[in-house]
């Protein structure tokens, strides 16, 4: 399958190859991790993409003049996992690396305190839903390009290749979280809190029809 956008040149969805983890994690980094846990901002933005595609039966990349410029991961009930056993040993093996360092071991408290709370609010939407957008990234700079919707109709066009009827996706307020609203998708549930900074945090679980 070959799809084409952006206006900065001819962008080009292919398979994820466990080649592209880096330069995926590198899109993780940029997009979130860029000022945090420093001194160990590659082995963390590595975790957490890892982390999602050791569920995920969709991994797409859009690569732009060889470069990886998005991602897409996705998942749906009963649909083979593309990477699970790789993803899931490299997993371990980061932990461990982590493990061995104080800024590591802050962002795995950190990490383990997200995943605790975003598995409770999402709750409800894993019974009512049989897919899940799990990471949608595309390169700050690229963004506003085309190449954000061409992942995302790929991902909608394989959700109804698989006969999935409803999915769902968490997000916060440290994302570009309203971008949701304009696509159509549903409140499902909310979490707000203050941080340590006293700044507001929230958390949302939207939900749409496929």
């Amino acid at each position: 399958m070959e799809n084409e956008a952006g206006r900065e040149g001819r962008a080009r969805l292919e398979d994820m190859a466990l080649a592209d983890l880096e330069a995926v994690a590198e899109l993780a980094h940029q997009a979130w991790f860029h000022s945090d846990y420093q001194g160990v901002q590659d082995r963390v933005s590595l975790f957490f993409v890892t982390q999602h595609l050791r569920r995920a039966t969709l991994a797409r990349v859009a690569r732009l003049d060889g470069r990886v410029v998005g991602v897409m991961f996705a998942n749906v009930k009963g649909e083979p996992i593309v990477y699970g056993d790789d993803a899931h040993a490299q997993m371990e093996r980061l932990e461990a690396e982590l493990e061995e360092s104080e800024a590591g071991r802050h962002f795995l408290s950190v990490f383990r305190k997200y995943v605790s709370d975003h598995t409770a609010l999402e709750a409800g939407a894993r019974q009512m839903c049989d897919a899940e957008c799990q990471m949608y990234i595309v390169l700050p700079a690229m963004q506003g390009t085309g190449i954000g919707r061409l992942l995302w109709d790929d991902m909608i066009d394989y959700f109804r290749s698989c006969g999935a009827q409803r999915y769902f996706l968490y997000t916060d307020t440290d994302c570009n979280w309203q971008i949701y609203e304009s696509k159509g998708l549903e409140k499902a549930a909310e979490d707000r809190r203050t941080k340590r900074d006293g700044s507001d945090y929230a958390q949302f679980i939207f939900t749409g029809d496929v």
